[in-house]
């Protein structure tokens, strides 16, 4: 499963679930938001550059 996958589950489930859990899912949201951006990012830079030793993940740090 992917982040994208994760976030548009995540929001289905948000449209059921109680009040007291939206915050939770907001939050799960945004942090799935973030990690879909950085594999976006690793991606683009295999892509640019698949010759390339360093592990793409290492050019990105947290």
């Amino acid at each position: 499963m992917t982040a994208q996958s994760a976030i548009h589950e995540l929001k289905q489930v948000r449209q059921y679930c109680s009040a007291r859990a939206i915050p939770a899912i907001d939050y799960a949201i945004q942090v799935l938001q973030g990690l879909a951006e950085r594999e976006k990012r690793v991606e683009e830079a295999k892509q640019a550059n698949p010759q390339s030793p360093q592990d793409p993940a290492e050019a990105f740090p947290d």
